[in-house]
């Protein structure tokens, strides 16, 4: 049977990483709202698809085995790809999607639709790193925390789902796990010295996707901590939030989406892009407790997204799966992945290990919340 992959929204940033990933081993239907002039070969099929028309959603999906959604806003139009990939009996794999955690709409169950969300780098690479980080390891996984930001190229629509996110409670924030509990922590983050700007600030926040990764692995406490340059970002992150509240429109939250892009503009548009991921591992053997340092850093988190999404749409090709909503960890393979990142230079991996531990004091108020 001639497999194929459906891409929607191929001709974005990672729709095109995507595609580069997938376009020599399967046959793929690639769908944008505007015609590209493009002609179908063999191996290829160039559409013209809106996701807002019903009617073109399920021609894209129709004789597809995987549809990859690379569009957006998610909050907006994940749920209605998910079915129209659905009723042409696909499998999906959403580079975003999270808000279809809480759609029960969504049925898995009744069609044995295999659903992937967050297949991107943060949610999608961030819960594969627990697993990665403690492969091979023995012993007792204390504490693990993990640090995340730099310079990002974030598109209109992305900038709206991250509000949407944080309104509707994907995460929750100023909190860390420890065993089955969410921990509150008062003190203000101190980022580990000389690995980010001296100007950026830390915000933990800990996503449901990093709960489950957590949880999956030998991890006893884990911390999250997304990193912004902008010392402004809690401030105006706040006011986006609190005017989608009070009105929700699609008008009205673009036009706070345009507000933030605005107040976040880079005082360096000269310097490239850049993310890096650090982490601290503290685990247990026969001396002590010993730390293990862990460093990616990436040119663009575009290149994560697409090549992670391709890695899940392959996965889901090549291999039965149940029905049901996936994170990426949850089907791939984390030490795998982490290789290939590095084998395609996306990313550039150090890791420092057996470091004496040094306790420090993290002020917290017991107990669950």
């Amino acid at each position: 049977m001639n497999r194929r992959i459906g891409i929607l929204g191929y001709s974005g940033l990672a729709g095109q990483v995507v595609k580069k990933y997938l376009q020599e081993q399967y046959s793929l239907r690639l769908g944008a709202r505007t015609d590209h002039d493009r002609f179908s070969t063999g191996s290829m099929e160039y559409m013209t698809v809106d996701a807002e028309e019903e009617k073109q959603l399920q021609s894209f999906c129709s004789g597809c085995q995987v549809i990859v959604n690379c569009i957006g806003p998610s909050y907006y139009v994940s749920e209605k790809v998910a079915k129209a990939a659905a009723e042409a009996g696909a499998d999906y794999v959403d580079v975003f999607g999270v808000n279809l955690l809480d759609k029960p709409s969504v049925s898995t169950k009744e069609n044995n639709q295999a659903i992937v969300i967050g297949a991107g780098s943060f949610p999608g690479l961030s819960g594969l790193l627990p697993a990665w980080m403690t492969a091979g390891m023995e012993n007792v996984s204390e504490r693990l925390r993990l640090y995340g930001g730099g310079k990002e190229q974030i598109t209109l629509n992305a900038c709206i789902d991250v509000i949407l996110s944080m309104a509707e409670n994907f995460g929750r924030s100023g909190v860390y796990l420890s065993g089955n509990s969410f921990k509150q922590l008062r003190q203000p983050v101190q980022l580990p010295y000389g690995e980010y700007p001296e100007e950026a600030r830390g915000f933990y926040y800990l996503t449901k996707e990093m709960e489950a990764a957590c949880h999956a692995s030998p991890v006893q406490e884990l911390f999250w901590c997304n990193v912004q340059r902008n010392p402004a970002y809690e401030q105006h992150m706040k006011q986006a939030v609190i005017g989608y509240m009070q009105d929700g429109s699609k008008e009205h939250v673009l036009e706070l989406a345009k507000e933030l892009i605005a107040n976040m503009e880079d005082k360096n548009p000269e310097e490239k892009l850049w993310y890096r991921i650090y982490g601290e591992l503290d685990w247990r053997c026969e001396e002590g407790i010993k730390t293990k340092r862990y460093r990616l850093d990436f040119k663009d988190t575009y290149q994560v997204n697409g090549f992670l999404a391709a890695a899940c749409a392959k996965m889901l090709l090549e291999n039965s799966h149940n029905g049901g909503i996936y994170w990426p960890f949850q089907i791939l393979d984390g030490v795998q992945v982490i290789e290939s990142l590095q084998e395609q230079q996306i990313a550039t991996v150090t890791v420092e290990g057996d470091i004496p531990w040094k306790e420090q004091k993290v002020e917290q108020e017991e107990g669950e919340i």
